[in-house]
């Protein structure tokens, strides 16, 4: 944990037991791997830390305005306040591939869907299958007023199936 250095306040705000585990924040911090579960993140204070005793912990630093703590129902992200103030530049992590970015191309009046999404199914299918398969989900959705969220999903949840029922593909 080098290069992570304690302000005199924090010594003070904190017992022996509560100072390791803040270290512990700071060094998880400083790796970008600050969003655990509870339970993974009593595991990295050491042996006699609860989920419970976790959760006190964090209200407890929230209190003396030495952390922020954003939870989800997965996970508990806790990021100290003035991470500067403790030798800690804390750089944002990219968690999307640019190429998954949401850049839909129109292959159809009403079927959009990324390029890699298209590149998966005529890999998968052929691009001829593919081509049918968006024809008949470009169909049934001007027909129908359909809207999808992802068309990419309708067509592996029922359009595939439907287009290889038709006959015309095996």
């Amino acid at each position: 944990m080098t290069d992570i250095r304690l302000p005199e306040d924090v010594f003070e705000m904190l017992s022996e037991k509560y100072l390791r585990a803040f270290l512990v924040i700071l060094y998880e911090t400083k790796k970008n791997s600050n969003e655990k579960s509870l339970n993974q993140w009593a595991k990295s204070f050491g042996k006699n830390w609860s989920i419970q005793h976790v959760r006190t912990f964090f209200t407890l630093l929230n209190l003396r305005g030495l952390t922020n703590t954003q939870t989800t129902r997965l996970a508990t992200k806790i990021t100290p306040v003035k991470p500067m103030r403790y030798g800690i530049r804390v750089t944002q992590k990219v968690t999307q591939d640019p190429t998954q970015l949401n850049n839909k191309i129109k292959y159809a009046e009403f079927v959009s869907m990324k390029e890699v999404e298209y590149d998966k199914l005529v890999s998968e299918h052929g691009e001829d299958f593919t081509k049918a398969c968006i024809t008949r989900l470009n169909n049934y959705k001007g027909a129908n007023g359909k809207q999808y969220k992802e068309d990419y999903l309708a067509m592996l949840n029922w359009v595939i199936a439907r287009e290889t029922q038709s006959g015309e593909w095996e």
